[in-house]
């Protein structure tokens, strides 16, 4: 699962929050199971996340926050409130028409 988690954060372009899991098992490899093979396999991956923090572009990411008020929403959004990321290069007017599509009949409120 780890690994998977790891691959998500790698795709998001998150690598430090992947190379925090790195950690966690290396130190779960080097200190209870004495897994070293693993060991060296989570080290490896580790090195490519820093490289990529090193070599890799990425834009600053966009956060908006979304709340869904009313009844015209799934009960499990209804008057909740969430921060999404958004993706590379989105702006607000892009997120904005995506969230549309996903809710037709939203109101959008500023």
């Amino acid at each position: 699962l780890y690994y998977e988690i790891i691959g998500y954060f790698e795709k998001g372009k998150m690598w430090e929050k992947g190379i925090e899991l790195c950690d966690e098992l290396a130190s779960l490899y080097k200190e209870e199971a004495f897994d070293y093979s693993s060991l060296s396999k989570i080290l490896k991956r580790q090195a490519e996340l820093y490289d990529c923090i090193l070599k890799q572009m990425r834009p600053e990411p966009e956060y908006f926050r979304v709340g869904y008020f009313g009844m015209g929403f799934p009960s499990f959004l209804q008057n909740k409130v969430f921060i999404y990321r958004g993706k590379e290069y989105e702006r607000l007017a892009d997120f904005n028409s995506r969230m549309q599509i996903l809710f037709p009949n939203a109101e959008l409120m500023r």
